[in-house]
């Protein structure tokens, strides 16, 4: 594991054991987060010196979903909120304890029970992906508003939809094409004025709707992108 500071200087290096998929530092250890799939009875453990907590024990041989996003992201009130790959819940760790603070509703296209009772992974995964499916893939907050993406799969085309807590309620709605929006797939988290933070695709920044172009503080910039440029970063500021 290796830390930086926020200005990129190197602060050290630790060897991890039982790393998981992913990890995450927290006051008093390492999170690690196996989840499904791994050779783990458990998908979460709080890894310490000479000593190991266990959450979430699991025996069902189905593959991992986590995908190459972030599963752990810091909570509004100190703790550390997770994902559990195919559970429609968040979860979070606080003072050594870890409990459900979310759980969605995806109705018919919640992953059904019988997935979780295959005894071979690979059969697990091809009945899941002949059906239609959502699941959670990427979820962070602040105090005050929260942000979650649902990968949903329907008709065998899958799409991404989002979910915004602000103001004391969720608004829902669809980021477009993953293909041909810059919206989709590029929501990162809330900065510290509450704004909502975004990572785009410069070869789709061309796409961007006209009512969010107009919307735009600083138009110089996307004025004077050209092919070597960087990816932009957005701020979105919530109303």
């Amino acid at each position: 594991m290796l830390t930086y500071r926020p200005d990129g200087s190197f602060i050290g290096s630790e060897q991890v054991n039982e790393s998981g998929v992913q990890t995450y530092r927290v006051k008093n250890g390492t999170l690690a987060y196996y989840s499904y799939g791994s050779t783990h009875p458990y998908r979460l453990a709080l890894l310490e010196k000479g000593d190991t907590a266990c959450f979430l024990p699991t025996n069902a041989k189905v593959l991992n979903m986590s995908g190459n996003v972030p599963v752990f992201s810091e909570a509004g009130d100190g703790g550390v909120t997770f994902m559990d790959s195919y559970e429609p819940c968040i979860y979070e760790y606080k003072s050594g304890k870890v409990e459900k603070v979310l759980t969605f509703d995806f109705g018919k296209y919640s992953v059904p029970e019988a997935f979780f009772n295959y005894g071979d992974a690979f059969a697990a995964m091809q009945n899941l992906m002949g059906n239609d499916y959502a699941i959670v893939r990427r979820y962070f907050s602040d105090k005050n508003d929260k942000l979650a993406e649902i990968y949903l799969q329907k008709g065998g085309n899958p799409s991404f939809h989002y979910g915004l807590y602000n103001a004391g309620k969720w608004s829902w709605f669809y980021g477009g094409d993953e293909r041909t929006s810059p919206l989709a797939r590029s929501f990162r988290l809330f900065d510290g004025e509450g704004n909502l933070v975004c990572v785009m695709d410069l070869s789709l920044l061309g796409n961007l709707p006209s009512s969010l172009r107009e919307c735009v503080t600083d138009n110089g910039v996307l004025d004077n992108l050209n092919q070597n440029s960087n990816c932009v970063i957005a701020r979105i500021k919530l109303r």
